[in-house]
């Protein structure tokens, strides 16, 4: 047994030592490897970064706002063409968005209109939408399990909304649009979280008037809703309408659980980086997988695809 023992040991050394230079060599390789991603990004003129994000992100119906750093929706989104339904809300957990949602209902120029506040965990991302949309009249009384359809370019209204996370500010915009959307990318939040000031401007004191009694309708009042000329600014923090998410507690937790630990981790792998231009464009080279699931915020094709 003595003479076994003293063969097996010089061998379980050798091995040992081979394993450990083999973990250092590819540890090498991985830090020349980041090492060069870094010295390209860093290297390159921040238009171009902006530029070649910009064509990386329009498939998904966003591009990147230098302002604040964040991911916002285009004009020309391709979620446009699909219009909104409750059911978008209803199924938002399932597919890791866990938000608080405020839909506002009035009726203005023969049409049924819909103008809709979200806020909250968007999978990677901590985000804010004000979505604005309209149908025609039907004569079942039904609203929400109704498709609205997306305003035309011509219809487009200013919308602006500033968001906080707790006292910090996340972001602010201000842009003619049918849905603005602002994500912040790896930062993690619940719906509780974020609070801010949504402004709309209307066209006419007509359908400033029409809003406006659907925001007190919806349960908004006194110091929640300002006006001046025909814009209306209301504070966007407690939802009053009941939210499609509350039957679905252990979900919730459960993909809250899922998004916390997902923003970790991306923010672990991108920690050589300052900025969502720097953080992303590094994750389409090193990891396209995860810059896919990135993407995966707001509106998807999956939850579109349920109406088909």
């Amino acid at each position: 047994m003595i003479t076994v023992k003293s063969y097996i040991y010089p061998g379980c050394v050798i091995i040992i030592v081979v394993l450990l230079l083999l973990l250092i060599r590819l540890w090498l390789q991985d830090s020349r490897r980041r090492r060069a991603f870094y010295n390209l990004l860093h290297n390159k003129k921040y238009s171009e970064k902006v530029n070649q994000l910009n064509e990386l992100l329009k498939p998904y119906g966003y591009m990147y706002n230098t302002m604040w750093d964040c991911i916002s929706s285009r004009t020309d989104a391709w979620q446009k063409d699909f219009g909104y339904s409750k059911l978008y809300d209803e199924m938002a957990p399932f597919f890791n968005m866990i938000f608080d949602c405020e839909p506002i209902h009035f009726e203005y120029d023969e049409k049924l209109w819909l103008v809709e506040f979200w806020k909250g965990q968007y999978g990677l991302t901590a985000g804010a939408e004000v979505g604005i949309y309209n149908r025609k009249k039907s004569t079942d009384g039904i609203i929400n399990k109704n498709v609205y359809k997306s305003l035309n370019e011509d219809d487009f209204l200013p919308i602006g909304m500033t968001i906080w996370n707790k006292e910090n500010i996340l972001f602010e915009q201000k842009k003619r649009h049918w849905w603005l959307a602002n994500f912040a990318v790896g930062e993690f939040v619940d719906p509780q979280d974020l609070h801010g000031e949504i402004e709309i401007v209307f066209p006419n004191q007509e359908m400033c008037m029409a809003f406006l009694r659907g925001v007190q309708k919806a349960g908004y009042e006194g110091k929640q809703i300002y006006i001046k000329g025909y814009t209306v600014f209301v504070t966007f923090d407690v939802p009053y309408a009941k939210q499609p998410r509350d039957n679905k507690k252990f979900l919730v937790r459960l993909k809250q659980k899922e998004n916390k630990k997902n923003c970790k981790i991306y923010n672990r792998i991108t920690k050589d980086y300052d900025s969502t231009l720097d953080k992303i464009l590094y994750l389409t080279m090193e990891y396209p997988l995860l810059f896919d699931v990135t993407m995966k915020i707001g509106k998807t094709r999956e939850i579109f695809k349920l109406l088909d």
